[in-house]
């Protein structure tokens, strides 16, 4: 039973047991051995060279398991198609074994045998290539596809059917070039990691692969081709010394919980296009195959074109999808900073954005709007009264403003609101302006023993003004104080001399 915590892997990469350390090294005894028995007889090491590449493919296998159950979601699935490939190619290297031996007939062992290796090729590179965790079930159903005659292109470059053998002269060749290929797509996809547990996939994936070119370069390349050694040779240990060199990282990586942060976003091109590798693959692939299948090979190549053609059409409806919704969400981001959530009405950044727009269209008034007595209105009947004040004058301001073409009502925090109105001269603007004051007026809002009010302050803007926001908002704010200072529920336009100054006079003797 696993303690609360663990994994159901923990006896493999924790607890007590040292499993962790000696796991690789069982795998090291196993590669000793076969060594060892290459100096007896030749069948009977070829068998055990067999069978010692399939324990240590199994035990990759094992190893990928406890990173499967770290994992969740798109992730677990291809670190178990992973442990899946490789488990295929330890069967295929048991049928081996047990051929050399006798055990089972050759011509009905090969075809397993090749079935065998061909799944493992379509395990590995769908483990690789299947990216999109958001992506539709018909572009995952269609990487499948790919992939699965990826190896089925494998099973007919390795295998002639007619006599239930492998292609002598080709075969390792055509093996090792499989090798190459998914060593590279898994480099490249490196590149396209959106995370750093996927990194660290690709990375021991990557790692694999490439120990498998070397292996089967020594143990195909060079001495079966070039030293031309048909059982077994001491070159041949080189595919158990790289499977426990695979082992022995995975196991080491299995130690270490935290993952690092990724210092640069993964490549978005990569990520798109990596699927599509297969795709190229599978042709080249097929152009090789009209050697032994010609006519195959056309249907092949068609079939790899057709299932390519439908993934990017899926893939760039998508991105429109993608791209019409990253446009929509825009839209409602701009829409929540120019609004106020209270109200409805703009606030103080459309405001800003609407007067630059106007600065190139002639004249424009600007109106401060103070509402009289909302702190009164708040204290005797409570904040949600408050705010239904709030909305209800916000809608008699927003309805003034479409007196005009482009008028906007802005509040500006508070109870203080903004009216800009295009195209108006400061007499039409002033009437307006008074019209939604005395409109408020009529509604009788409660604030106390009074009712609520407005005071409004009006200044109105050139083409040859030219002055800032600010600089606009400040004269309407003098207009502001001033029609406050005169008793409120009024409106006042700003000119020169600051009508202002007077009240301050008046004010400062009244203090003297």
């Amino acid at each position: 039973m696993c303690r609360p915590g663990e994994s159901g892997f923990s006896w493999l990469h924790g607890g007590d047991l040292p499993l962790l350390s000696v796991f690789p090294v069982l795998m090291a005894v196993l590669a000793l051995v076969s060594l060892i028995s290459m100096r007896g007889d030749a069948l009977i090491a070829d068998g055990i060279t067999y069978f010692s590449y399939a324990a240590t493919f199994l035990g990759c296998a094992v190893v990928c398991l406890p990173y499967a159950e770290r994992e969740r979601g798109i992730l677990r699935l291809r670190w178990l198609l992973f442990a899946t490939g490789l488990v295929f190619n330890a069967g295929a290297f048991l049928i081996a074994g047990m051929t050399q031996w006798g055990l089972v007939a050759n011509g009905n062992a090969q075809i397993y045998l090749v079935l065998l290796r061909a799944l493992s090729s379509s395990m590995l590179l769908l483990a690789i290539t299947l990216f999109f965790s958001q992506a539709s079930v018909m572009m995952v159903v269609l990487d499948a596809l790919q992939a699965l005659l990826f190896g089925f292109l494998h099973l007919c470059l390795v295998f002639d059917p007619r006599t239930h053998d492998l292609f002598t002269k080709h075969h390792v060749t055509i093996s090792t070039a499989i090798a190459v290929f998914l060593f590279l797509t898994s480099m490249t996809a490196l590149f396209g990691a959106g995370s750093p547990a996927e990194a660290r996939f690709l990375r021991l994936l990557s790692f694999f692969m490439g120990s498998q070119v070397i292996a089967c370069f020594l143990a195909n390349q060079v001495s079966y081709q070039w030293l031309h050694y048909e059982l077994t040779s001491t070159w041949d240990i080189a595919v158990t010394i790289c499977n426990v060199a695979f082992i022995w990282l995975a196991t080491a990586g299995l130690r270490f919980r935290d993952q690092p942060e990724m210092s640069e976003r993964p490549t978005v091109l990569v990520r798109n296009l990596m699927p599509s590798a297969v795709s190229l693959g599978n042709v080249a692939f097929g152009l090789l195959m009209l050697l032994y299948h010609p006519f195959g090979a056309i249907g092949i190549v068609l079939v790899t074109v057709v299932l390519f053609a439908l993934r990017t059409i899926l893939l760039q409806s998508q991105a429109g999808v993608e791209r019409e919704q990253l446009q929509q969400l825009n839209r409602e981001l701009e829409h929540l900073i120019t609004i106020d959530a209270l109200t409805g009405a703009g606030n103080r950044r459309s405001l800003a954005h609407a007067v630059a727009e106007l600065r190139g269209e002639g004249k424009f008034a600007l109106a401060l709007v103070d509402v009289d007595s909302f702190k009164q209105a708040n204290d005797h009947h409570g904040h949600l009264y408050g705010d239904e004040v709030l909305k209800t004058i916000s809608g008699v301001l927003m309805a003034a403003a479409q007196v005009t073409p482009n008028g906007l009502c802005a509040r500006l925090g508070g109870d203080e609101f903004a009216l800009l109105l295009p195209g108006l001269d400061p007499l039409s603007a002033r009437r307006v302006a008074d019209e939604a004051r005395m409109c408020i007026c009529d509604l009788a809002l409660k604030a106390g023993d009074g009712t609520i009010s407005v005071s409004i302050g009006l200044t109105v803007a050139e083409i040859a003004d030219g002055l800032p926001f600010e600089g606009l908002m400040r004269r309407a704010d003098e207009a502001l104080y001033c029609a406050k200072s005169l008793g409120r529920d009024r409106v006042e336009l700003w000119s020169e001399p600051r009508p202002v100054s007077n009240a301050k006079l008046r004010d400062r003797s009244a203090t003297a």
